[in-house]
């Protein structure tokens, strides 16, 4: 993350699964540095986790509400054959809520899980079957990333896809627009009134990213977000980059 106007360069060494850990040490960063010239934040989310994303925008939200945030990602690039045998992470270690994302479901309510497919099959797989919901929205997408990443994301998360129970419903929304998946969302969420949502960010950090431009226009009725945290990543099936993109939004603003 870059702050434009600070000139040091700090390192903060995290704990990779609890995101919270890194906002501890950023906060004490900004407490040493803060003036108004630090309202512009450029994030490259490129090798975030998801749940590191998602806590880190909202932070910055809480912490820093007058900022414009430029987001930067730059999607892997696979061929079909290598994704379908490449394991970029290994077992499930916990299922667990995203700090700051936690909505109380209610029992009385129908649980709708809306799950963002990637190329995570084993954890996809380990959550759907961990939550049970009532219905289960599969996102797949579309435009996606590169050409053919929606369909090796099919192959791979074919168990769920080809479930023979009519509690599943099959939606696809952008892989590169943020915008697009929060306009899902929305949608998702209106069909939906009065069940317990939760939604599992396992695609696209630009999805990932629109997950949290939804949470903003819904604020206190937006969403429980939940993350199936990996036993170990495969770092040999990192890859070089694909085309970047760009995305900015003022927090100051009303959320689009």
């Amino acid at each position: 993350m870059h702050l434009e106007g600070a000139t040091p360069v700090d390192v903060l060494w995290c704990d990779k699964d609890d995101p919270m850990h890194g906002m501890f040490k950023l906060q004490e960063i900004l407490g040493r540095d803060r003036t108004a010239d630090h309202l512009r934040i450029t994030v490259d989310i490129t090798t975030f986790t998801k749940q590191y994303l998602l806590v880190l925008l909202k932070w910055i939200e809480h912490h820093l509400p007058n900022a414009a945030v430029r987001t930067v990602y730059t999607p892997g690039q696979y061929g079909e054959t290598r994704a379908q045998q490449a394991r970029f992470t290994w077992g499930v270690k916990d299922i667990v809520t995203v700090p700051m994302y936690g909505m109380p479901p209610s029992p009385e309510s129908s649980d709708v899980l809306v799950i963002f497919l990637g190329y995570e099959r084993e954890r996809t797989y380990r959550l759907w079957r961990t939550l049970e919901p009532d219905l289960t929205i599969a996102v797949i997408g579309v435009p996606p990333a590169f050409p053919g990443a929606n369909y090796t994301s099919e192959i791979l998360n074919a168990r769920i896809l080809n479930s023979k129970t009519d509690d599943i419903a099959i939606r696809s929304c952008s892989a590169v627009d943020p915008a697009d998946a929060a306009r899902l969302l929305c949608d998702v969420a209106a069909e939906h009134e009065g069940c317990n949502l939760v939604v599992a960010p396992l695609g696209t950090k630009m999805q990932t990213l629109g997950l949290y431009l939804f949470s903003r226009r819904r604020e206190g009725r937006a969403a429980q977000i939940m993350y199936a945290l990996p036993l170990r990543y495969d770092e040999k099936y990192y890859t070089v980059g694909h085309t970047s993109y760009v995305y900015e939004f003022d927090l100051a603003g009303a959320p689009k």
